[in-house]
């Protein structure tokens, strides 16, 4: 169940784009099936969700692209892990994203403008302006014929002789080649007396008949269109009105009707066609543009789910580098980076089993080889007392009389060699129980110079110099611990030198990953350190002199250890050796 939650965690973000992306892609159609719908009218200003669409969402996107871009850089500049690769991979997301969309949007816009040119043809013009021309004459020749046949001094004949003969006056009219869809004859009272022809021609009155000639208004009956021409005649049997009436073909006014709007439309769009083609680019771009930022949105998203791992397990394992081998990495059950988790949650158990037995080993190596030193200088000053007792058994045994003259000289070996012993144990005991640093804000400088001064003190021929230690240089350690470190060096330097040379300690600050060191250098004028000792300086019990115990070298890596820091010299005959002691600023606990 958690997985199940966490993996929707995950996905939330992507999930969250897309929808966004459903819904740019419904308001880019709606609108555009609006422009492409209205393209024959003059554009308008875009609506408010038109002007939403345009400014608010991009803008909206870009800012949070912005923002992605800003953490990014910071995070490049605080050298904090991981950020190259999702630099990278973001990086090659909008490259594929562009890659995909620049030679799509060309293709598109290049359709776009050469669909708007075909369009603005003029032959399509012509070709509609032809059209209409010829409906035109068409009609015109119809309502000539219309009039020429209501204006004919044949008409008045025709209606004469179907009045007195009272026979049919389609009979009449065919007698004088007069021909009409329809013939009407009203007589003052505006009542028909005369017809012939279609009865859907036939006029239809709903008001008297105009008393002047001319056209009336022409009348749908069905699918078709009347023309009607009015002529008032006078003859023996009195005042007559006479409507002839002409049928256009089926749907000629319709189609009359569109090829004028189509004709309109026509110009109208070649009109305004450089502003089509402008306001297709941006609408493009307008779709484009956050399409593009939702793009970079799912690399930052998709990237942080790749490089988060990744990012975890170097954090880990700067952690086991740095002696924590319980650290555990924690992710997503099906996550596809979980094998990473896996195997070194596997690893950091096998070493710290591994780690373990190590440390028991090493401990009990070096243990052991503490003993065999330890016994091998407890072995030198025995000798001479065990030397010195026999020589007084013997002697009282022999000659008790003058046992006096050995008591003294044998006393006095015995009472040395045992001083030398409390001294060694002395010191074994101190490097054995030496106890864990109590550590506090220490000036640095302060606690060198007063080192110096001591030993230039009781050495007139020594030359001491702290120039180069910083004045502010504070250190999170041990005050006694860190006093005795350098006594243990400014000694040595001194015993080296035979008390006559130069001693100078300088220090610097350096960064160690994410921590702060002070780099300490102190530096002597003896004779150097010879090659057969220089891998076993540190271990106890390894000294050139005579009197010494071993163990001064082997407490200043143990205090440094300790301090999360660490020791090593560089020595050269003839020039003097130099060490270098890293103790962090802060306490690194």
């Amino acid at each position: 169940m958690k997985s199940d939650l966490s993996a929707s965690k995950r996905f939330a973000p992507f999930l969250s784009l897309v929808g966004l992306l459903a819904v740019i892609s419904t308001l880019t159609l709606f609108f555009s099936g609006r422009i492409l719908s209205d393209a024959t009218s003059v554009p308008k200003s875009p609506s408010g969700a038109l002007f939403s669409l345009v400014l608010v969402l991009p803008l909206t996107l870009a800012g949070a692209v912005g923002y992605q871009i800003w953490q990014m850089i910071r995070d490049r500049r605080a050298g904090r892990p991981g950020t190259s690769l999702k630099i990278r991979i973001s990086f090659y997301f909008l490259l594929t994203t562009l890659l995909a969309s620049i030679p799509q949007a060309a293709l598109s816009l290049s359709f776009i403008d050469r669909a708007m040119k075909t369009w603005s043809s003029q032959k399509w013009g012509d070709a509609l302006q032809g059209g209409l021309q010829t409906a035109l004459d068409y009609h015109l020749e119809r309502v000539q014929n219309l009039t020429d046949t209501t204006q004919s001094s044949f008409l008045g004949q025709a209606i004469h002789r179907a009045l007195v003969s009272k026979g049919s006056l389609s009979v009449a009219l065919a007698e004088v080649n007069l021909r009409a869809d329809g013939f009407q004859v009203f007589d003052d009272d505006g009542k028909v007396i005369l017809h012939s022809g279609r009865p859907d021609s036939w006029l239809k009155l709903s008001t008297p008949l105009p008393l002047v000639d001319g056209t009336l208004p022409k009348q749908s009956v069905g699918p078709n269109t009347v023309l009607h021409q009015l002529r008032h005649l006078t003859l023996a049997e009195g005042k007559f009105a006479v409507v002839v009436s002409l049928i256009l073909p089926v749907g000629f006014d319709q189609t009359s009707r569109g090829l004028t709007e189509a004709l309109d439309n026509f110009n109208q769009l070649r009109h305004s066609s450089d502003t089509y083609r402008i306001l297709f680019f941006v609408f493009y771009v307008v779709l484009a543009l956050p399409i593009l930022l939702i793009a970079l949105l799912m690399s930052f998203t998709q990237s942080d789910d790749l490089v988060r791992p990744l990012i975890n397990l170097e954090a880990a394992t700067r952690r086991i580098a740095a002696g924590d081998y319980t650290t555990r990495l924690l992710g997503p059950e099906r996550s596809e980076l979980s094998f990473l988790a896996d195997s070194f949650n596997t690893m950091t158990a096998e070493l710290a089993i591994s780690r373990t037995k190590l440390q028991q080993s090493e401990k009990i190596t070096a243990w052991q080889e503490i003993a065999r030193r330890l016994a091998h200088e407890l072995r030198n000053p025995l000798t001479p007392i065990r030397l010195s007792a026999e020589r007084i058994q013997r002697r009282n045994r022999t000659d008790p009389a003058n046992l006096a003259e050995i008591v003294e000289p044998a006393v006095s070996a015995i009472l040395t060699e045992v001083v030398r012993l409390d001294t060694l144990l002395k010191e074994f005991a101190g490097f054995a129980r030496l106890p864990a640093p109590q550590k506090t804000s220490v000036l640095l400088k302060p606690l060198v110079t007063d080192l110096l001064a001591t030993y230039q003190a009781s050495h007139p021929l020594l030359t001491t110099s702290s120039d180069g230690v910083s004045e502010t240089v504070r250190l999170m350690a041990d005050p006694a611990q860190l006093e005795q470190v350098f006594t243990n060096l400014i000694k040595n330097a001194v015993e080296a030198m035979n008390g006559q040379g130069e001693i100078t300690v300088v220090t610097n600050l350096v960064k160690k990953g994410q921590a702060s060191y002070c780099r300490i250098q102190l530096h002597d004028t003896g004779p150097g350190i010879g090659a057969d000792l220089r891998d076993r300086v540190f271990q106890p019990y390894v000294t050139s002199k005579p009197s010494g115990t071993g163990l001064g070298l082997a407490i200043v890596e143990r205090i440094l250890f300790d301090h999360q820091g660490r020791v090593w010299f560089e020595s050269q005959p003839g020039f003097g050796t130099t060490f270098f002691l890293d103790l962090p600023m802060e306490d690194l606990d």
